[in-house]
């Protein structure tokens, strides 16, 4: 535990006033991430020092970017929270947002430092205050949103993606956003693992925690209880790598048509009736009233049997002739199979 004095309070509260901490810095046009480096200065500077939590440390150094907009770690942050609130609410993320958030997340860890008499607040602290601001006006404030979900992984806590993103295997949105969102923000990105090491080499910390282990079997696991696994043979991560993902606005109802490449559709919360003309290999309707047609030049086929999963399991698709895979259907209450030749629906 590192304590601050009264006297090195009184500095970061004039560093984060705007002032200069007694001449420490010269450029005082950001003074929350000038507060950030101050503080990190305690816990050994340019490099943990000895006895440091080196992740509160890590987590200081990623902050202080991102108030500043520096950097690929920043770019990340602000990409992905800007992508989350682009797929549930539908609108475009304004720079301000982002830059009102990290100020008073930056306010709320040294509000902390001042009221505890100078402790420098733990990694699940830091965590929890991060998490609060970040989501505090936005209108859903959904906790699911906050970019630490994943990346606190990789500073040693995985708690905040189990306990946020992965609670409730009758319930997948979470998940399927926050990888959706994280391929927004690393395009790059070709797994679920490749997700969690493209993370670490942003924060460039030294060593791969053993949490980003545990969170993907975390993540086989939740997939695996959330829809049975039957028709995704093998390791259900090695299958969800290889499949886009797309996924409705949170809350909202809507008419929705897919005519690309989609390997696996959510659709939220809303009433939903959704058209698709190609591959899915998995579709999950969410919560509401949804239905769903199915368009293509070959015949379907739609086979019900039990499977055991906690999302409602409605049923198998396949296209006969190739082309169309089998996809599995989940919480849908109508599905309608539709030839396109005929111009009618075949099957309902």
């Amino acid at each position: 535990m590192t304590t601050l004095t009264a006297q090195q309070i009184a500095i970061l509260k004039d560093i984060a006033n705007g002032g200069s901490g007694g001449g420490l810095y010269s450029d005082t046009s950001k003074p929350y991430a000038n507060s950030y480096n101050y503080i990190r200065s305690f816990l050994g500077g340019d490099a943990p020092g000895e006895g440091a939590d080196v992740a509160v440390w890590n987590w200081l150094r990623g902050a202080e970017g991102v108030n500043r907009s520096e950097g690929q770690f920043s770019a990340f942050i602000r990409s992905y929270t800007a992508a989350q609130v682009q797929i549930r609410e539908g609108r475009t993320m304004q720079q301000s947002e982002l830059d009102d958030a990290s100020n008073r997340i930056a306010l709320a860890v040294i509000s902390d430092i001042e009221n505890s008499g100078g402790i420098i607040p733990s990694l699940r602290q830091i965590g929890e205050r991060d998490a609060q601001q970040s989501i505090r006006d936005l209108p859903l404030k959904d906790v699911a949103i906050w970019s630490g979900n994943p990346l606190f992984v990789l500073l040693g806590d995985d708690t905040f993606l189990k306990e946020n993103i992965l609670e409730n295997t009758r319930d997948s949105y979470d998940f399927f956003v926050m990888v959706e969102a994280a391929s927004r923000a690393l395009p790059t990105i070709n797994s679920i693992p490749d997700l969690f090491f493209q993370l670490w080499d942003l924060l460039g910390i030294e060593g791969m925690p053993f949490t980003a282990a545990s969170a993907i079997l975390e993540i086989n696991h939740f997939i695996s209880e959330a829809y049975g696994g039957q028709y995704l043979s093998g390791d259900v991560i090695a299958a969800l790598d290889q499949r886009d993902i797309w996924a409705a606005r949170q809350n909202a109802d809507g008419n929705i048509s897919l005519n690309d490449d989609v390997g696996i559709i959510h659709a939220g919360n809303g009433n939903d009736s959704i058209t698709v003309f190609k591959n899915a290999a998995l579709i999950d309707g969410g919560s509401g009233v949804d239905s769903i047609e199915f368009k293509t030049q070959n015949a379907l086929r739609l086979v019900f049997s039990d499977q055991s999963s906690a999302v409602p399991f409605s049923g198998l698709v396949f296209e006969e002739g190739g082309g169309f895979n089998p996809g599995g259907l989940f919480d849908f209450k109508r599905a309608s199979l539709y030839d396109i030749e005929k111009n009618q629906a075949d099957r309902t």
